[in-house]
């Protein structure tokens, strides 16, 4: 995730406080490609996308994600706050990355002990 901010907060730093990724408004992306396009910021639209989905997956933002929690602009500025439909969506995506963490791991651990 450290990638992604580093690619994201020299342009928007309003999306940030300090390191940490602030919760995204509804409709970032399409802002994004607009604002870059705009301000002639090079950084494609891939790049964008992949540092978007990087720490929109991540541990730390699905668990920031409660009901009542801001959303933010580019700018900063708050735009609307996470329902407790997001929120139920949230933990169910961060229980489904935890349990492919642990798959992940006890594979890891067969495959070490036949090498």
């Amino acid at each position: 995730m450290e990638e992604a901010v580093s690619t994201l907060k020299p342009w928007w730093p309003g999306l940030f406080d300090g390191d940490t990724p602030r919760l995204f408004a509804c409709g970032v992306r399409e802002a994004l490609f607009e604002d870059a396009s705009r301000r002639g910021i090079p950084l494609s639209h891939k790049k964008i996308i992949r540092a978007l989905k990087a720490i929109a997956r991540s541990e730390a933002y699905l668990s920031a994600m409660k009901a009542g929690a801001c959303r933010y602009d580019t700018e900063g500025y708050v735009t609307e706050h996470i329902t407790v439909e997001e929120e139920q969506y949230a933990l169910a995506r961060l229980a489904k990355a935890r349990a492919q963490n642990a798959r992940k791991a006890e594979l890891r651990a067969v495959l070490a002990q036949t090498v």
